[in-house]
C-alpha cells in the first residue's frame, strides 16, 4: 500500500511537469481555424457570415465575446457541423469561469491532457510497465501534445477513454464496469472517432466485465447517432476519394507523424530525407523493443492498431480518406 502510494504522487508529480510543458505548448502556438470555429460556437455565433470587404480584426474578437446556452449548441452543431456536443458543453461551462479567449480556453485541453497523462501512468502500473517513462513517452507523442494543447474535441475524448480502461483494470465488479463503459461512451460524444478506441477497451476488458461495460457505453449511442445522423451529409468533398495504396501511405505518414513530429518538414532536401529514414529507424526500434519486453496477452497491445483500422474501414465504406494526425 506504502509503494502504491509513493507510486501515485510520483505519477503526479510527472504529470504535473508534463502541465508545464503542455501549458507553454498552448501559450506559444499559433492559433487553428478549427479553435476559432470552437470560440464562435461558444460565444453563439457557429458560422459568422464575413463580410467581403476589408474589416477590423478586432471584429472577430467581438464576435467570440458572448455567451449562449448548451441547448443552442447542440442545435448549432447539428446544423453547422460534423462533432458531437459534449466537448463544447464542457468548453461554454469552463468559458463562463475563465472568460473568452483562445488561451483560456486551451487551459481546459491542457488540464485534460494533465488528466490524461495521469491515467496513462496508472494504466502503465496496471499493466506491469514502469509508469514515469510510460507518461513520458506519451507526452513526447507529437499527437498527444499537439491535441493537449488547442481548444477541440479531441482534449476531452483522451482522459474519458483513458479512465474507462483504468477502471476496467482496477478490481472487478459490474458497478465498476458499467462505470467504464459510461466513460467510453462519453468519449464518443466528445468525438465521434473515439468508437474505435472505445471498442478496443472493451474487446480486451474480458467477457465478464465487457457485458456491464458494453451497456454503459450503448448509453451515448441514441445520442450520437441523433448528431449524427443530422450532420452526415454537410462536409461532403473534405476528403480526397479512397484508394488502398494512397490511404496505406497517408497512414503510415500520419502515425508516425503522431508519435514523432513533423520535422522532416521544416528541413530542406536533402536533408529531411535522412531525417525521415532516420526517425522512421528509431520508430521501428521503440517498437521492436516494446514488443521483445512485453510480457502479458498479446490482445491488449495489439488494440493500438484499431484506430487505424477503423479509419481504412470508414475510407472503403464511404470513398473518403478521413486520416490526419489529429485522429491518431
Amino acid at each position: 500500500m506504502v509503494n502504491g502510494s509513493r507510486d501515485f504522487w510520483r505519477i503526479v508529480a510527472a504529470a504535473l511537469a508534463g502541465a508545464a510543458v503542455l501549458c507553454l505548448t498552448a501559450l506559444c502556438r499559433g492559433a487553428e481555424y478549427d479553435e476559432q470555429y470552437t470560440l464562435f460556437l461558444t460565444a453563439g455565433v457557429p458560422r459568422p457570415d464575413w463580410p467581403s470587404g476589408v474589416f477590423a480584426a478586432g471584429l472577430a474578437r467581438t464576435l467570440q465575446a458572448g455567451h449562449t446556452s448548451l441547448a443552442a449548441i447542440g442545435r448549432d452543431l447539428r446544423s453547422t457541423d460534423v462533432h458531437p456536443p459534449l466537448y463544447f458543453w464542457v468548453e461554454a461551462l469552463w468559458r463562463g469561469l475563465v472568460g473568452p479567449g483562445l488561451f483560456a480556453a486551451r487551459l481546459a485541453s491542457v488540464l485534460m491532457g494533465t488528466g490524461t497523462l495521469i491515467l496513462t501512468g496508472m494504466l502503465a502500473a496496471r499493466a506491469g510497465v514502469a509508469p514515469l517513462p510510460a507518461m513520458a513517452i506519451t507526452l513526447g507523442c507529437y499527437g498527444f501534445a499537439y491535441t493537449s494543447a488547442i481548444a477541440r474535441g479531441f482534449a476531452l475524448a483522451m482522459p474519458l477513454t483513458m479512465g474507462g480502461a483504468v477502471l476496467l483494470r482496477t478490481r472487478p465488479g459490474a458497478a465498476r464496469a458499467w462505470l467504464a463503459g459510461v466513460m467510453l461512451g462519453a468519449a464518443t460524444f466528445s468525438n465521434y472517432l473515439s468508437v474505435f478506441g472505445a471498442a478496443a477497451v472493451l474487446v480486451t476488458a474480458g467477457r465478464a466485465r465487457a457485458w456491464p461495460a458494453a451497456a454503459g457505453f450503448a448509453l451515448f449511442l441514441p445520442a450520437d447517432l441523433w448528431w449524427f445522423l443530422a450532420q452526415r451529409g454537410s462536409r461532403e468533398g473534405q476528403f480526397p476519394a479512397f484508394h488502398w495504396l494512397a490511404g496505406l501511405a497517408r497512414l503510415a505518414n500520419r502515425l508516425a507523424g503522431a508519435v514523432l513530429g513533423g520535422l522532416p518538414l521544416y528541413l530542406p532536401s536533402p536533408v529531411s530525407g535522412a531525417v525521415t529514414i532516420a526517425l522512421a529507424a528509431f520508430l521501428a526500434a521503440l517498437v521492436r523493443t516494446a514488443a521483445r519486453r512485453w510480457r502479458g496477452p498479446w490482445l491488449p497491445p495489439l488494440a493500438v492498431l484499431a484506430t487505424p483500422a477503423g479509419l481504412l474501414t470508414l475510407g472503403l465504406v464511404f470513398d473518403t480518406t478521413p486520416i490526419e494526425l489529429r485522429y491518431l
